[in-house]
């Protein structure tokens, strides 16, 4: 999303895209209050969808949401560092970041990945490349 005001848009698509590829309706969601929340609020009360608000300043209260976004934000940025790469490639770490943590096993979910377990798929791991490797272009020179 480029604005706060696409937060409607975006929540109508996914809510979409999620209750066919699943084949299941979302029964919660839970947000912390910023104003552009209130719009989404009435689509999700209108769809039957139970809408929770955290208290206002209180990330304790989306616990998980903050870790798993903390998570990301230091993943995607131990990639940049790792790859000596700068920041403007940011959004390109944090969704290879994303891409990763769905793909790979871990102890909560009995070394299963949240891919598997969603897609009822094993993961596999042939497509995987390193991130930020050097490149050198071959430019032939012009006679």
């Amino acid at each position: 999303m480029k604005k706060k005001s696409d937060t409607v848009q975006a929540f109508i698509q996914f809510k979409n895209m999620a209750e066919n590829l699943f084949n299941k309706r979302i029964k919660t969601i839970q947000c912390d209050g910023g104003g552009e929340y209130k719009v989404v609020q009435n689509r999700a009360i209108e769809a039957g969808i139970q809408f929770r608000m955290s208290c206002p300043y209180t990330s304790q209260q989306n616990g998980k949401a903050e870790r798993k976004h903390r998570h990301i934000a230091e993943f995607g940025l131990t990639l940049l560092a790792q790859a000596k790469m700068p920041l403007h490639f940011l959004w390109e770490a944090f969704a290879t970041t994303v891409y990763l943590i769905n793909k790979l096993p871990s102890l909560v979910t009995q070394n299963e990945s949240p891919y598997s377990l969603l897609f009822q798929k094993k993961s596999y791991y042939n497509s995987l490349k390193p991130f930020g490797c050097a490149c050198y272009p071959c430019l032939k020179p012009y006679n």
